[in-house]
Order: C-alpha cells, then structure tokens, then sequence
C-alpha cells in the first residue's frame, strides 16, 4: 500500500518539504499516497535532518521509515520474516517454500500472519520455467486488446526480479471527511468505471500525477492496469529494499499496486479523533482484478524466463514498525485459477 491514512496531527509533507527539501525528497517512501500521505514519516525526517547530514545525493543518513518494530534484531532486519541470503539475492529454501512463507494472509492492522495455504498448483509452478512463449503472450495480449504498455512494458525485454509483490493501495480511506460520497461507506460505484480512483488509478495515472512511484503497475477494480514503470526498472516500493542492503536487492522485486478502498474501525472516527483504515471490502477484489493481476503476472514471468515468486507486501515488510497490512482479503485460489486460465488460453495460440 502507499496511502496510510493516519493523520496523527503532524504538519504536511509540503510544509515539511519546504522546510527540508534534499532530505525529504530523497525518501521514496515519503510521498507514495494521495491525500493524506505519510506525514508521520516525513515529519520524523524533518527532525533527523535537522540533526544529522545528508550523505550524497540527498539520501538521509538514517531515515525513520526504515525503523524495526520492538524487539526486532539487525539479523532479522537484513534477512526478514523469510530468511533473506544478500549474497544469493534469494530467500531461504525452494521457490515453493519460500512461497509458503512470503503468501501469510496479514490480518487487519498487520497484528498476525495466517498459516501458509498456498494453492498446489501454484507451488507447482513457482520457480519452473515458464510454459507460454513470448509469442504466445503478444498473441493473448492482442487478442484481448491489451498493449504491453500497460503491462508492465515489452514482453522481449527480459527482467532481473525473482519475486512478484502484491500490495493494496488501501486509499482511499473512506472514514476521512470528503475522501468518499459518505462518510465511513465504501462508495457504491467502487467497482464501476466511472469511480474517479478507477479512472487515474488512485490519482497516479497522468495528467492526474504527480505522486512518487508506488510500484511497477497498478490494476483497477474494473480490470485496467497502468504502468507506472517498466518491470525491467528499480523502484523501491517495500521498505526491505530500500532500508538494508539495498545493492543487493536492487531489480529482484516487481510490485503491483491493486486499488482497494478502506474504512476505518469504527467506520465513523470519535471527534477529534484521526481514523485508522482497518476494513477492507468483502471480496477484497474483483474478478476482473484479479484476471489483471495474473496475467501481468504471466508477463513478469515470462520476462523473467521462470515463475515468479509470490509474496505479500506485509510479511516482506515485517519487522518495519510501521509495516503495512496488505494486501486484505486476497483470494490466492483465485489469483492461482486466473493464472492457470490464462496459460491455458496462451497454449491454444
């Protein structure tokens, strides 16, 4: 996710910015989100600016995004929750377990991870090599009207990542004042075409941009998707490849931002009370998301020359202090059926 709504009263990032700007501006994980983007984080670097040097480039020396949860060691900060190996740029084990491990469902406010249930099929495929060639994938793609551009770039431009990361844009959240129709209540047409958040893909799809880079692509609730930046590129968007060892991370993970609104717990925040954006949407995507989600997951692959590892942003981030909890209410056996459809549909062609 890059919209965490949680104003705490700490000043904007704008203000914050103008104040310190080589060090604020250096921080991707600043400015990831629309209306009410990471004061906290921003506000914490403007302190620590005021503080300590910037190093070259503007990057700031130690950046409280990057801070771990209690009691979270520098071992588990460099290998996380899976047991991440810098000199194999891999995490520990097969690509099946290491599946098992990356897709734990987070429960809202990322307060546990589930036991690992991870669909056969899919822990059958991670890791193979990929079965639909890459003029399998032009044929599908022009079949069903989709240009590369808007998954994630030319399908013959091979890419360096190994793991593929879901994330929920969780924005907006519903339970701040104008940010929806009603106030605490998903908007009605969330699923349709014409909700504003579908059609700039949460604000981030030009004319409308302007944000920093969230992830590689976004998807829509009506089936859409938009690059934001080409799979082949690195851009940070978990904090586990920009806080620690970075080098070494550096192209190993694609993202996917998949629009999902939020309401807070209570849906109608107490007065003078900021609201949380605990609740998402049951089902959590649409099916038309979904068959999005997983076909640009066949071209990463296929891009890659192997499948992809799934992994959900929450347990790559977790012992970030502020780690998020997404995605919510993810359906894996979906995801899986959608990805099988699809490389059926690619073998007739």
């Amino acid at each position: 996710m890059f919209n965490r709504s949680r104003n705490l009263g700490y000043p904007s990032v704008a203000t914050i910015a103008s104040k310190s700007p080589s060090c604020i501006a250096a921080d991707p994980l600043v400015k990831h989100g629309g209306r009410a983007t990471h004061e906290r984080r921003a506000a914490g670097l403007l302190a620590l600016c005021a503080m300590l040097p910037c190093v070259a480039g503007g990057t700031p020396a130690l950046s409280p995004a990057c801070a771990l949860k209690a009691g979270a060691s520098d071992e588990q900060d460099r290998k996380g929750l899976c047991g991440f190996d810098a000199a194999k740029r891999s995490f520990d084990s097969t690509p099946a377990d290491q599946a098992k491990c990356l897709l734990r469902a987070p429960t809202i406010a990322v307060r546990s991870l589930s036991k690992p249930d991870v669909p056969a099929e899919l822990l059958a495929r991670v890791g193979t090599k990929t079965t639909p060639t890459i003029s399998q994938v032009e044929k599908y793609l022009s079949a069903h009207h989709v240009i590369d551009a808007d998954v994630g770039g030319p399908v013959r431009n091979p890419i360096s990542a190994d793991y593929f990361v879901i994330h929920d844009t969780s924005s907006p959240n519903c339970s701040e004042p104008k940010a929806c129709p009603k106030i605490g209540e998903f908007p009605s047409n969330m699923n349709s075409a014409d909700w504003v958040e579908n059609k700039t893909f949460s604000h981030h799809k030009p004319p409308n941009s302007g944000h920093a880079k969230a992830a590689h692509v976004m998807t829509n609730r009506v089936g859409d998707s938009f690059t934001v930046v080409d799979l082949k590129e690195s851009v940070s968007h978990v904090k586990f490849d920009y806080c620690i060892e970075k080098e070494s991370k550096r192209g190993l993970f694609v993202g996917v931002e998949n629009i999902q609104p939020r309401v807070g717990e209570p849906a109608v925040p107490n007065p003078g009370v900021s609201p949380n954006d605990h609740i998402a949407p049951i089902p959590g995507f649409t099916d038309e998301q979904y068959t999005r989600l997983a076909l640009i997951y066949v071209v990463a692959s296929v891009r890659r020359g192997h499948w992809l590892v799934p992994a959900y942003h929450a347990v790559i981030d977790w012992y970030f202090a502020d780690g998020h909890d997404d995605p919510q209410n993810f359906d894996l056996p979906q995801f899986s059926t959608s990805v099988s459809t699809i490389t059926a549909a690619m073998a007739t062609l």
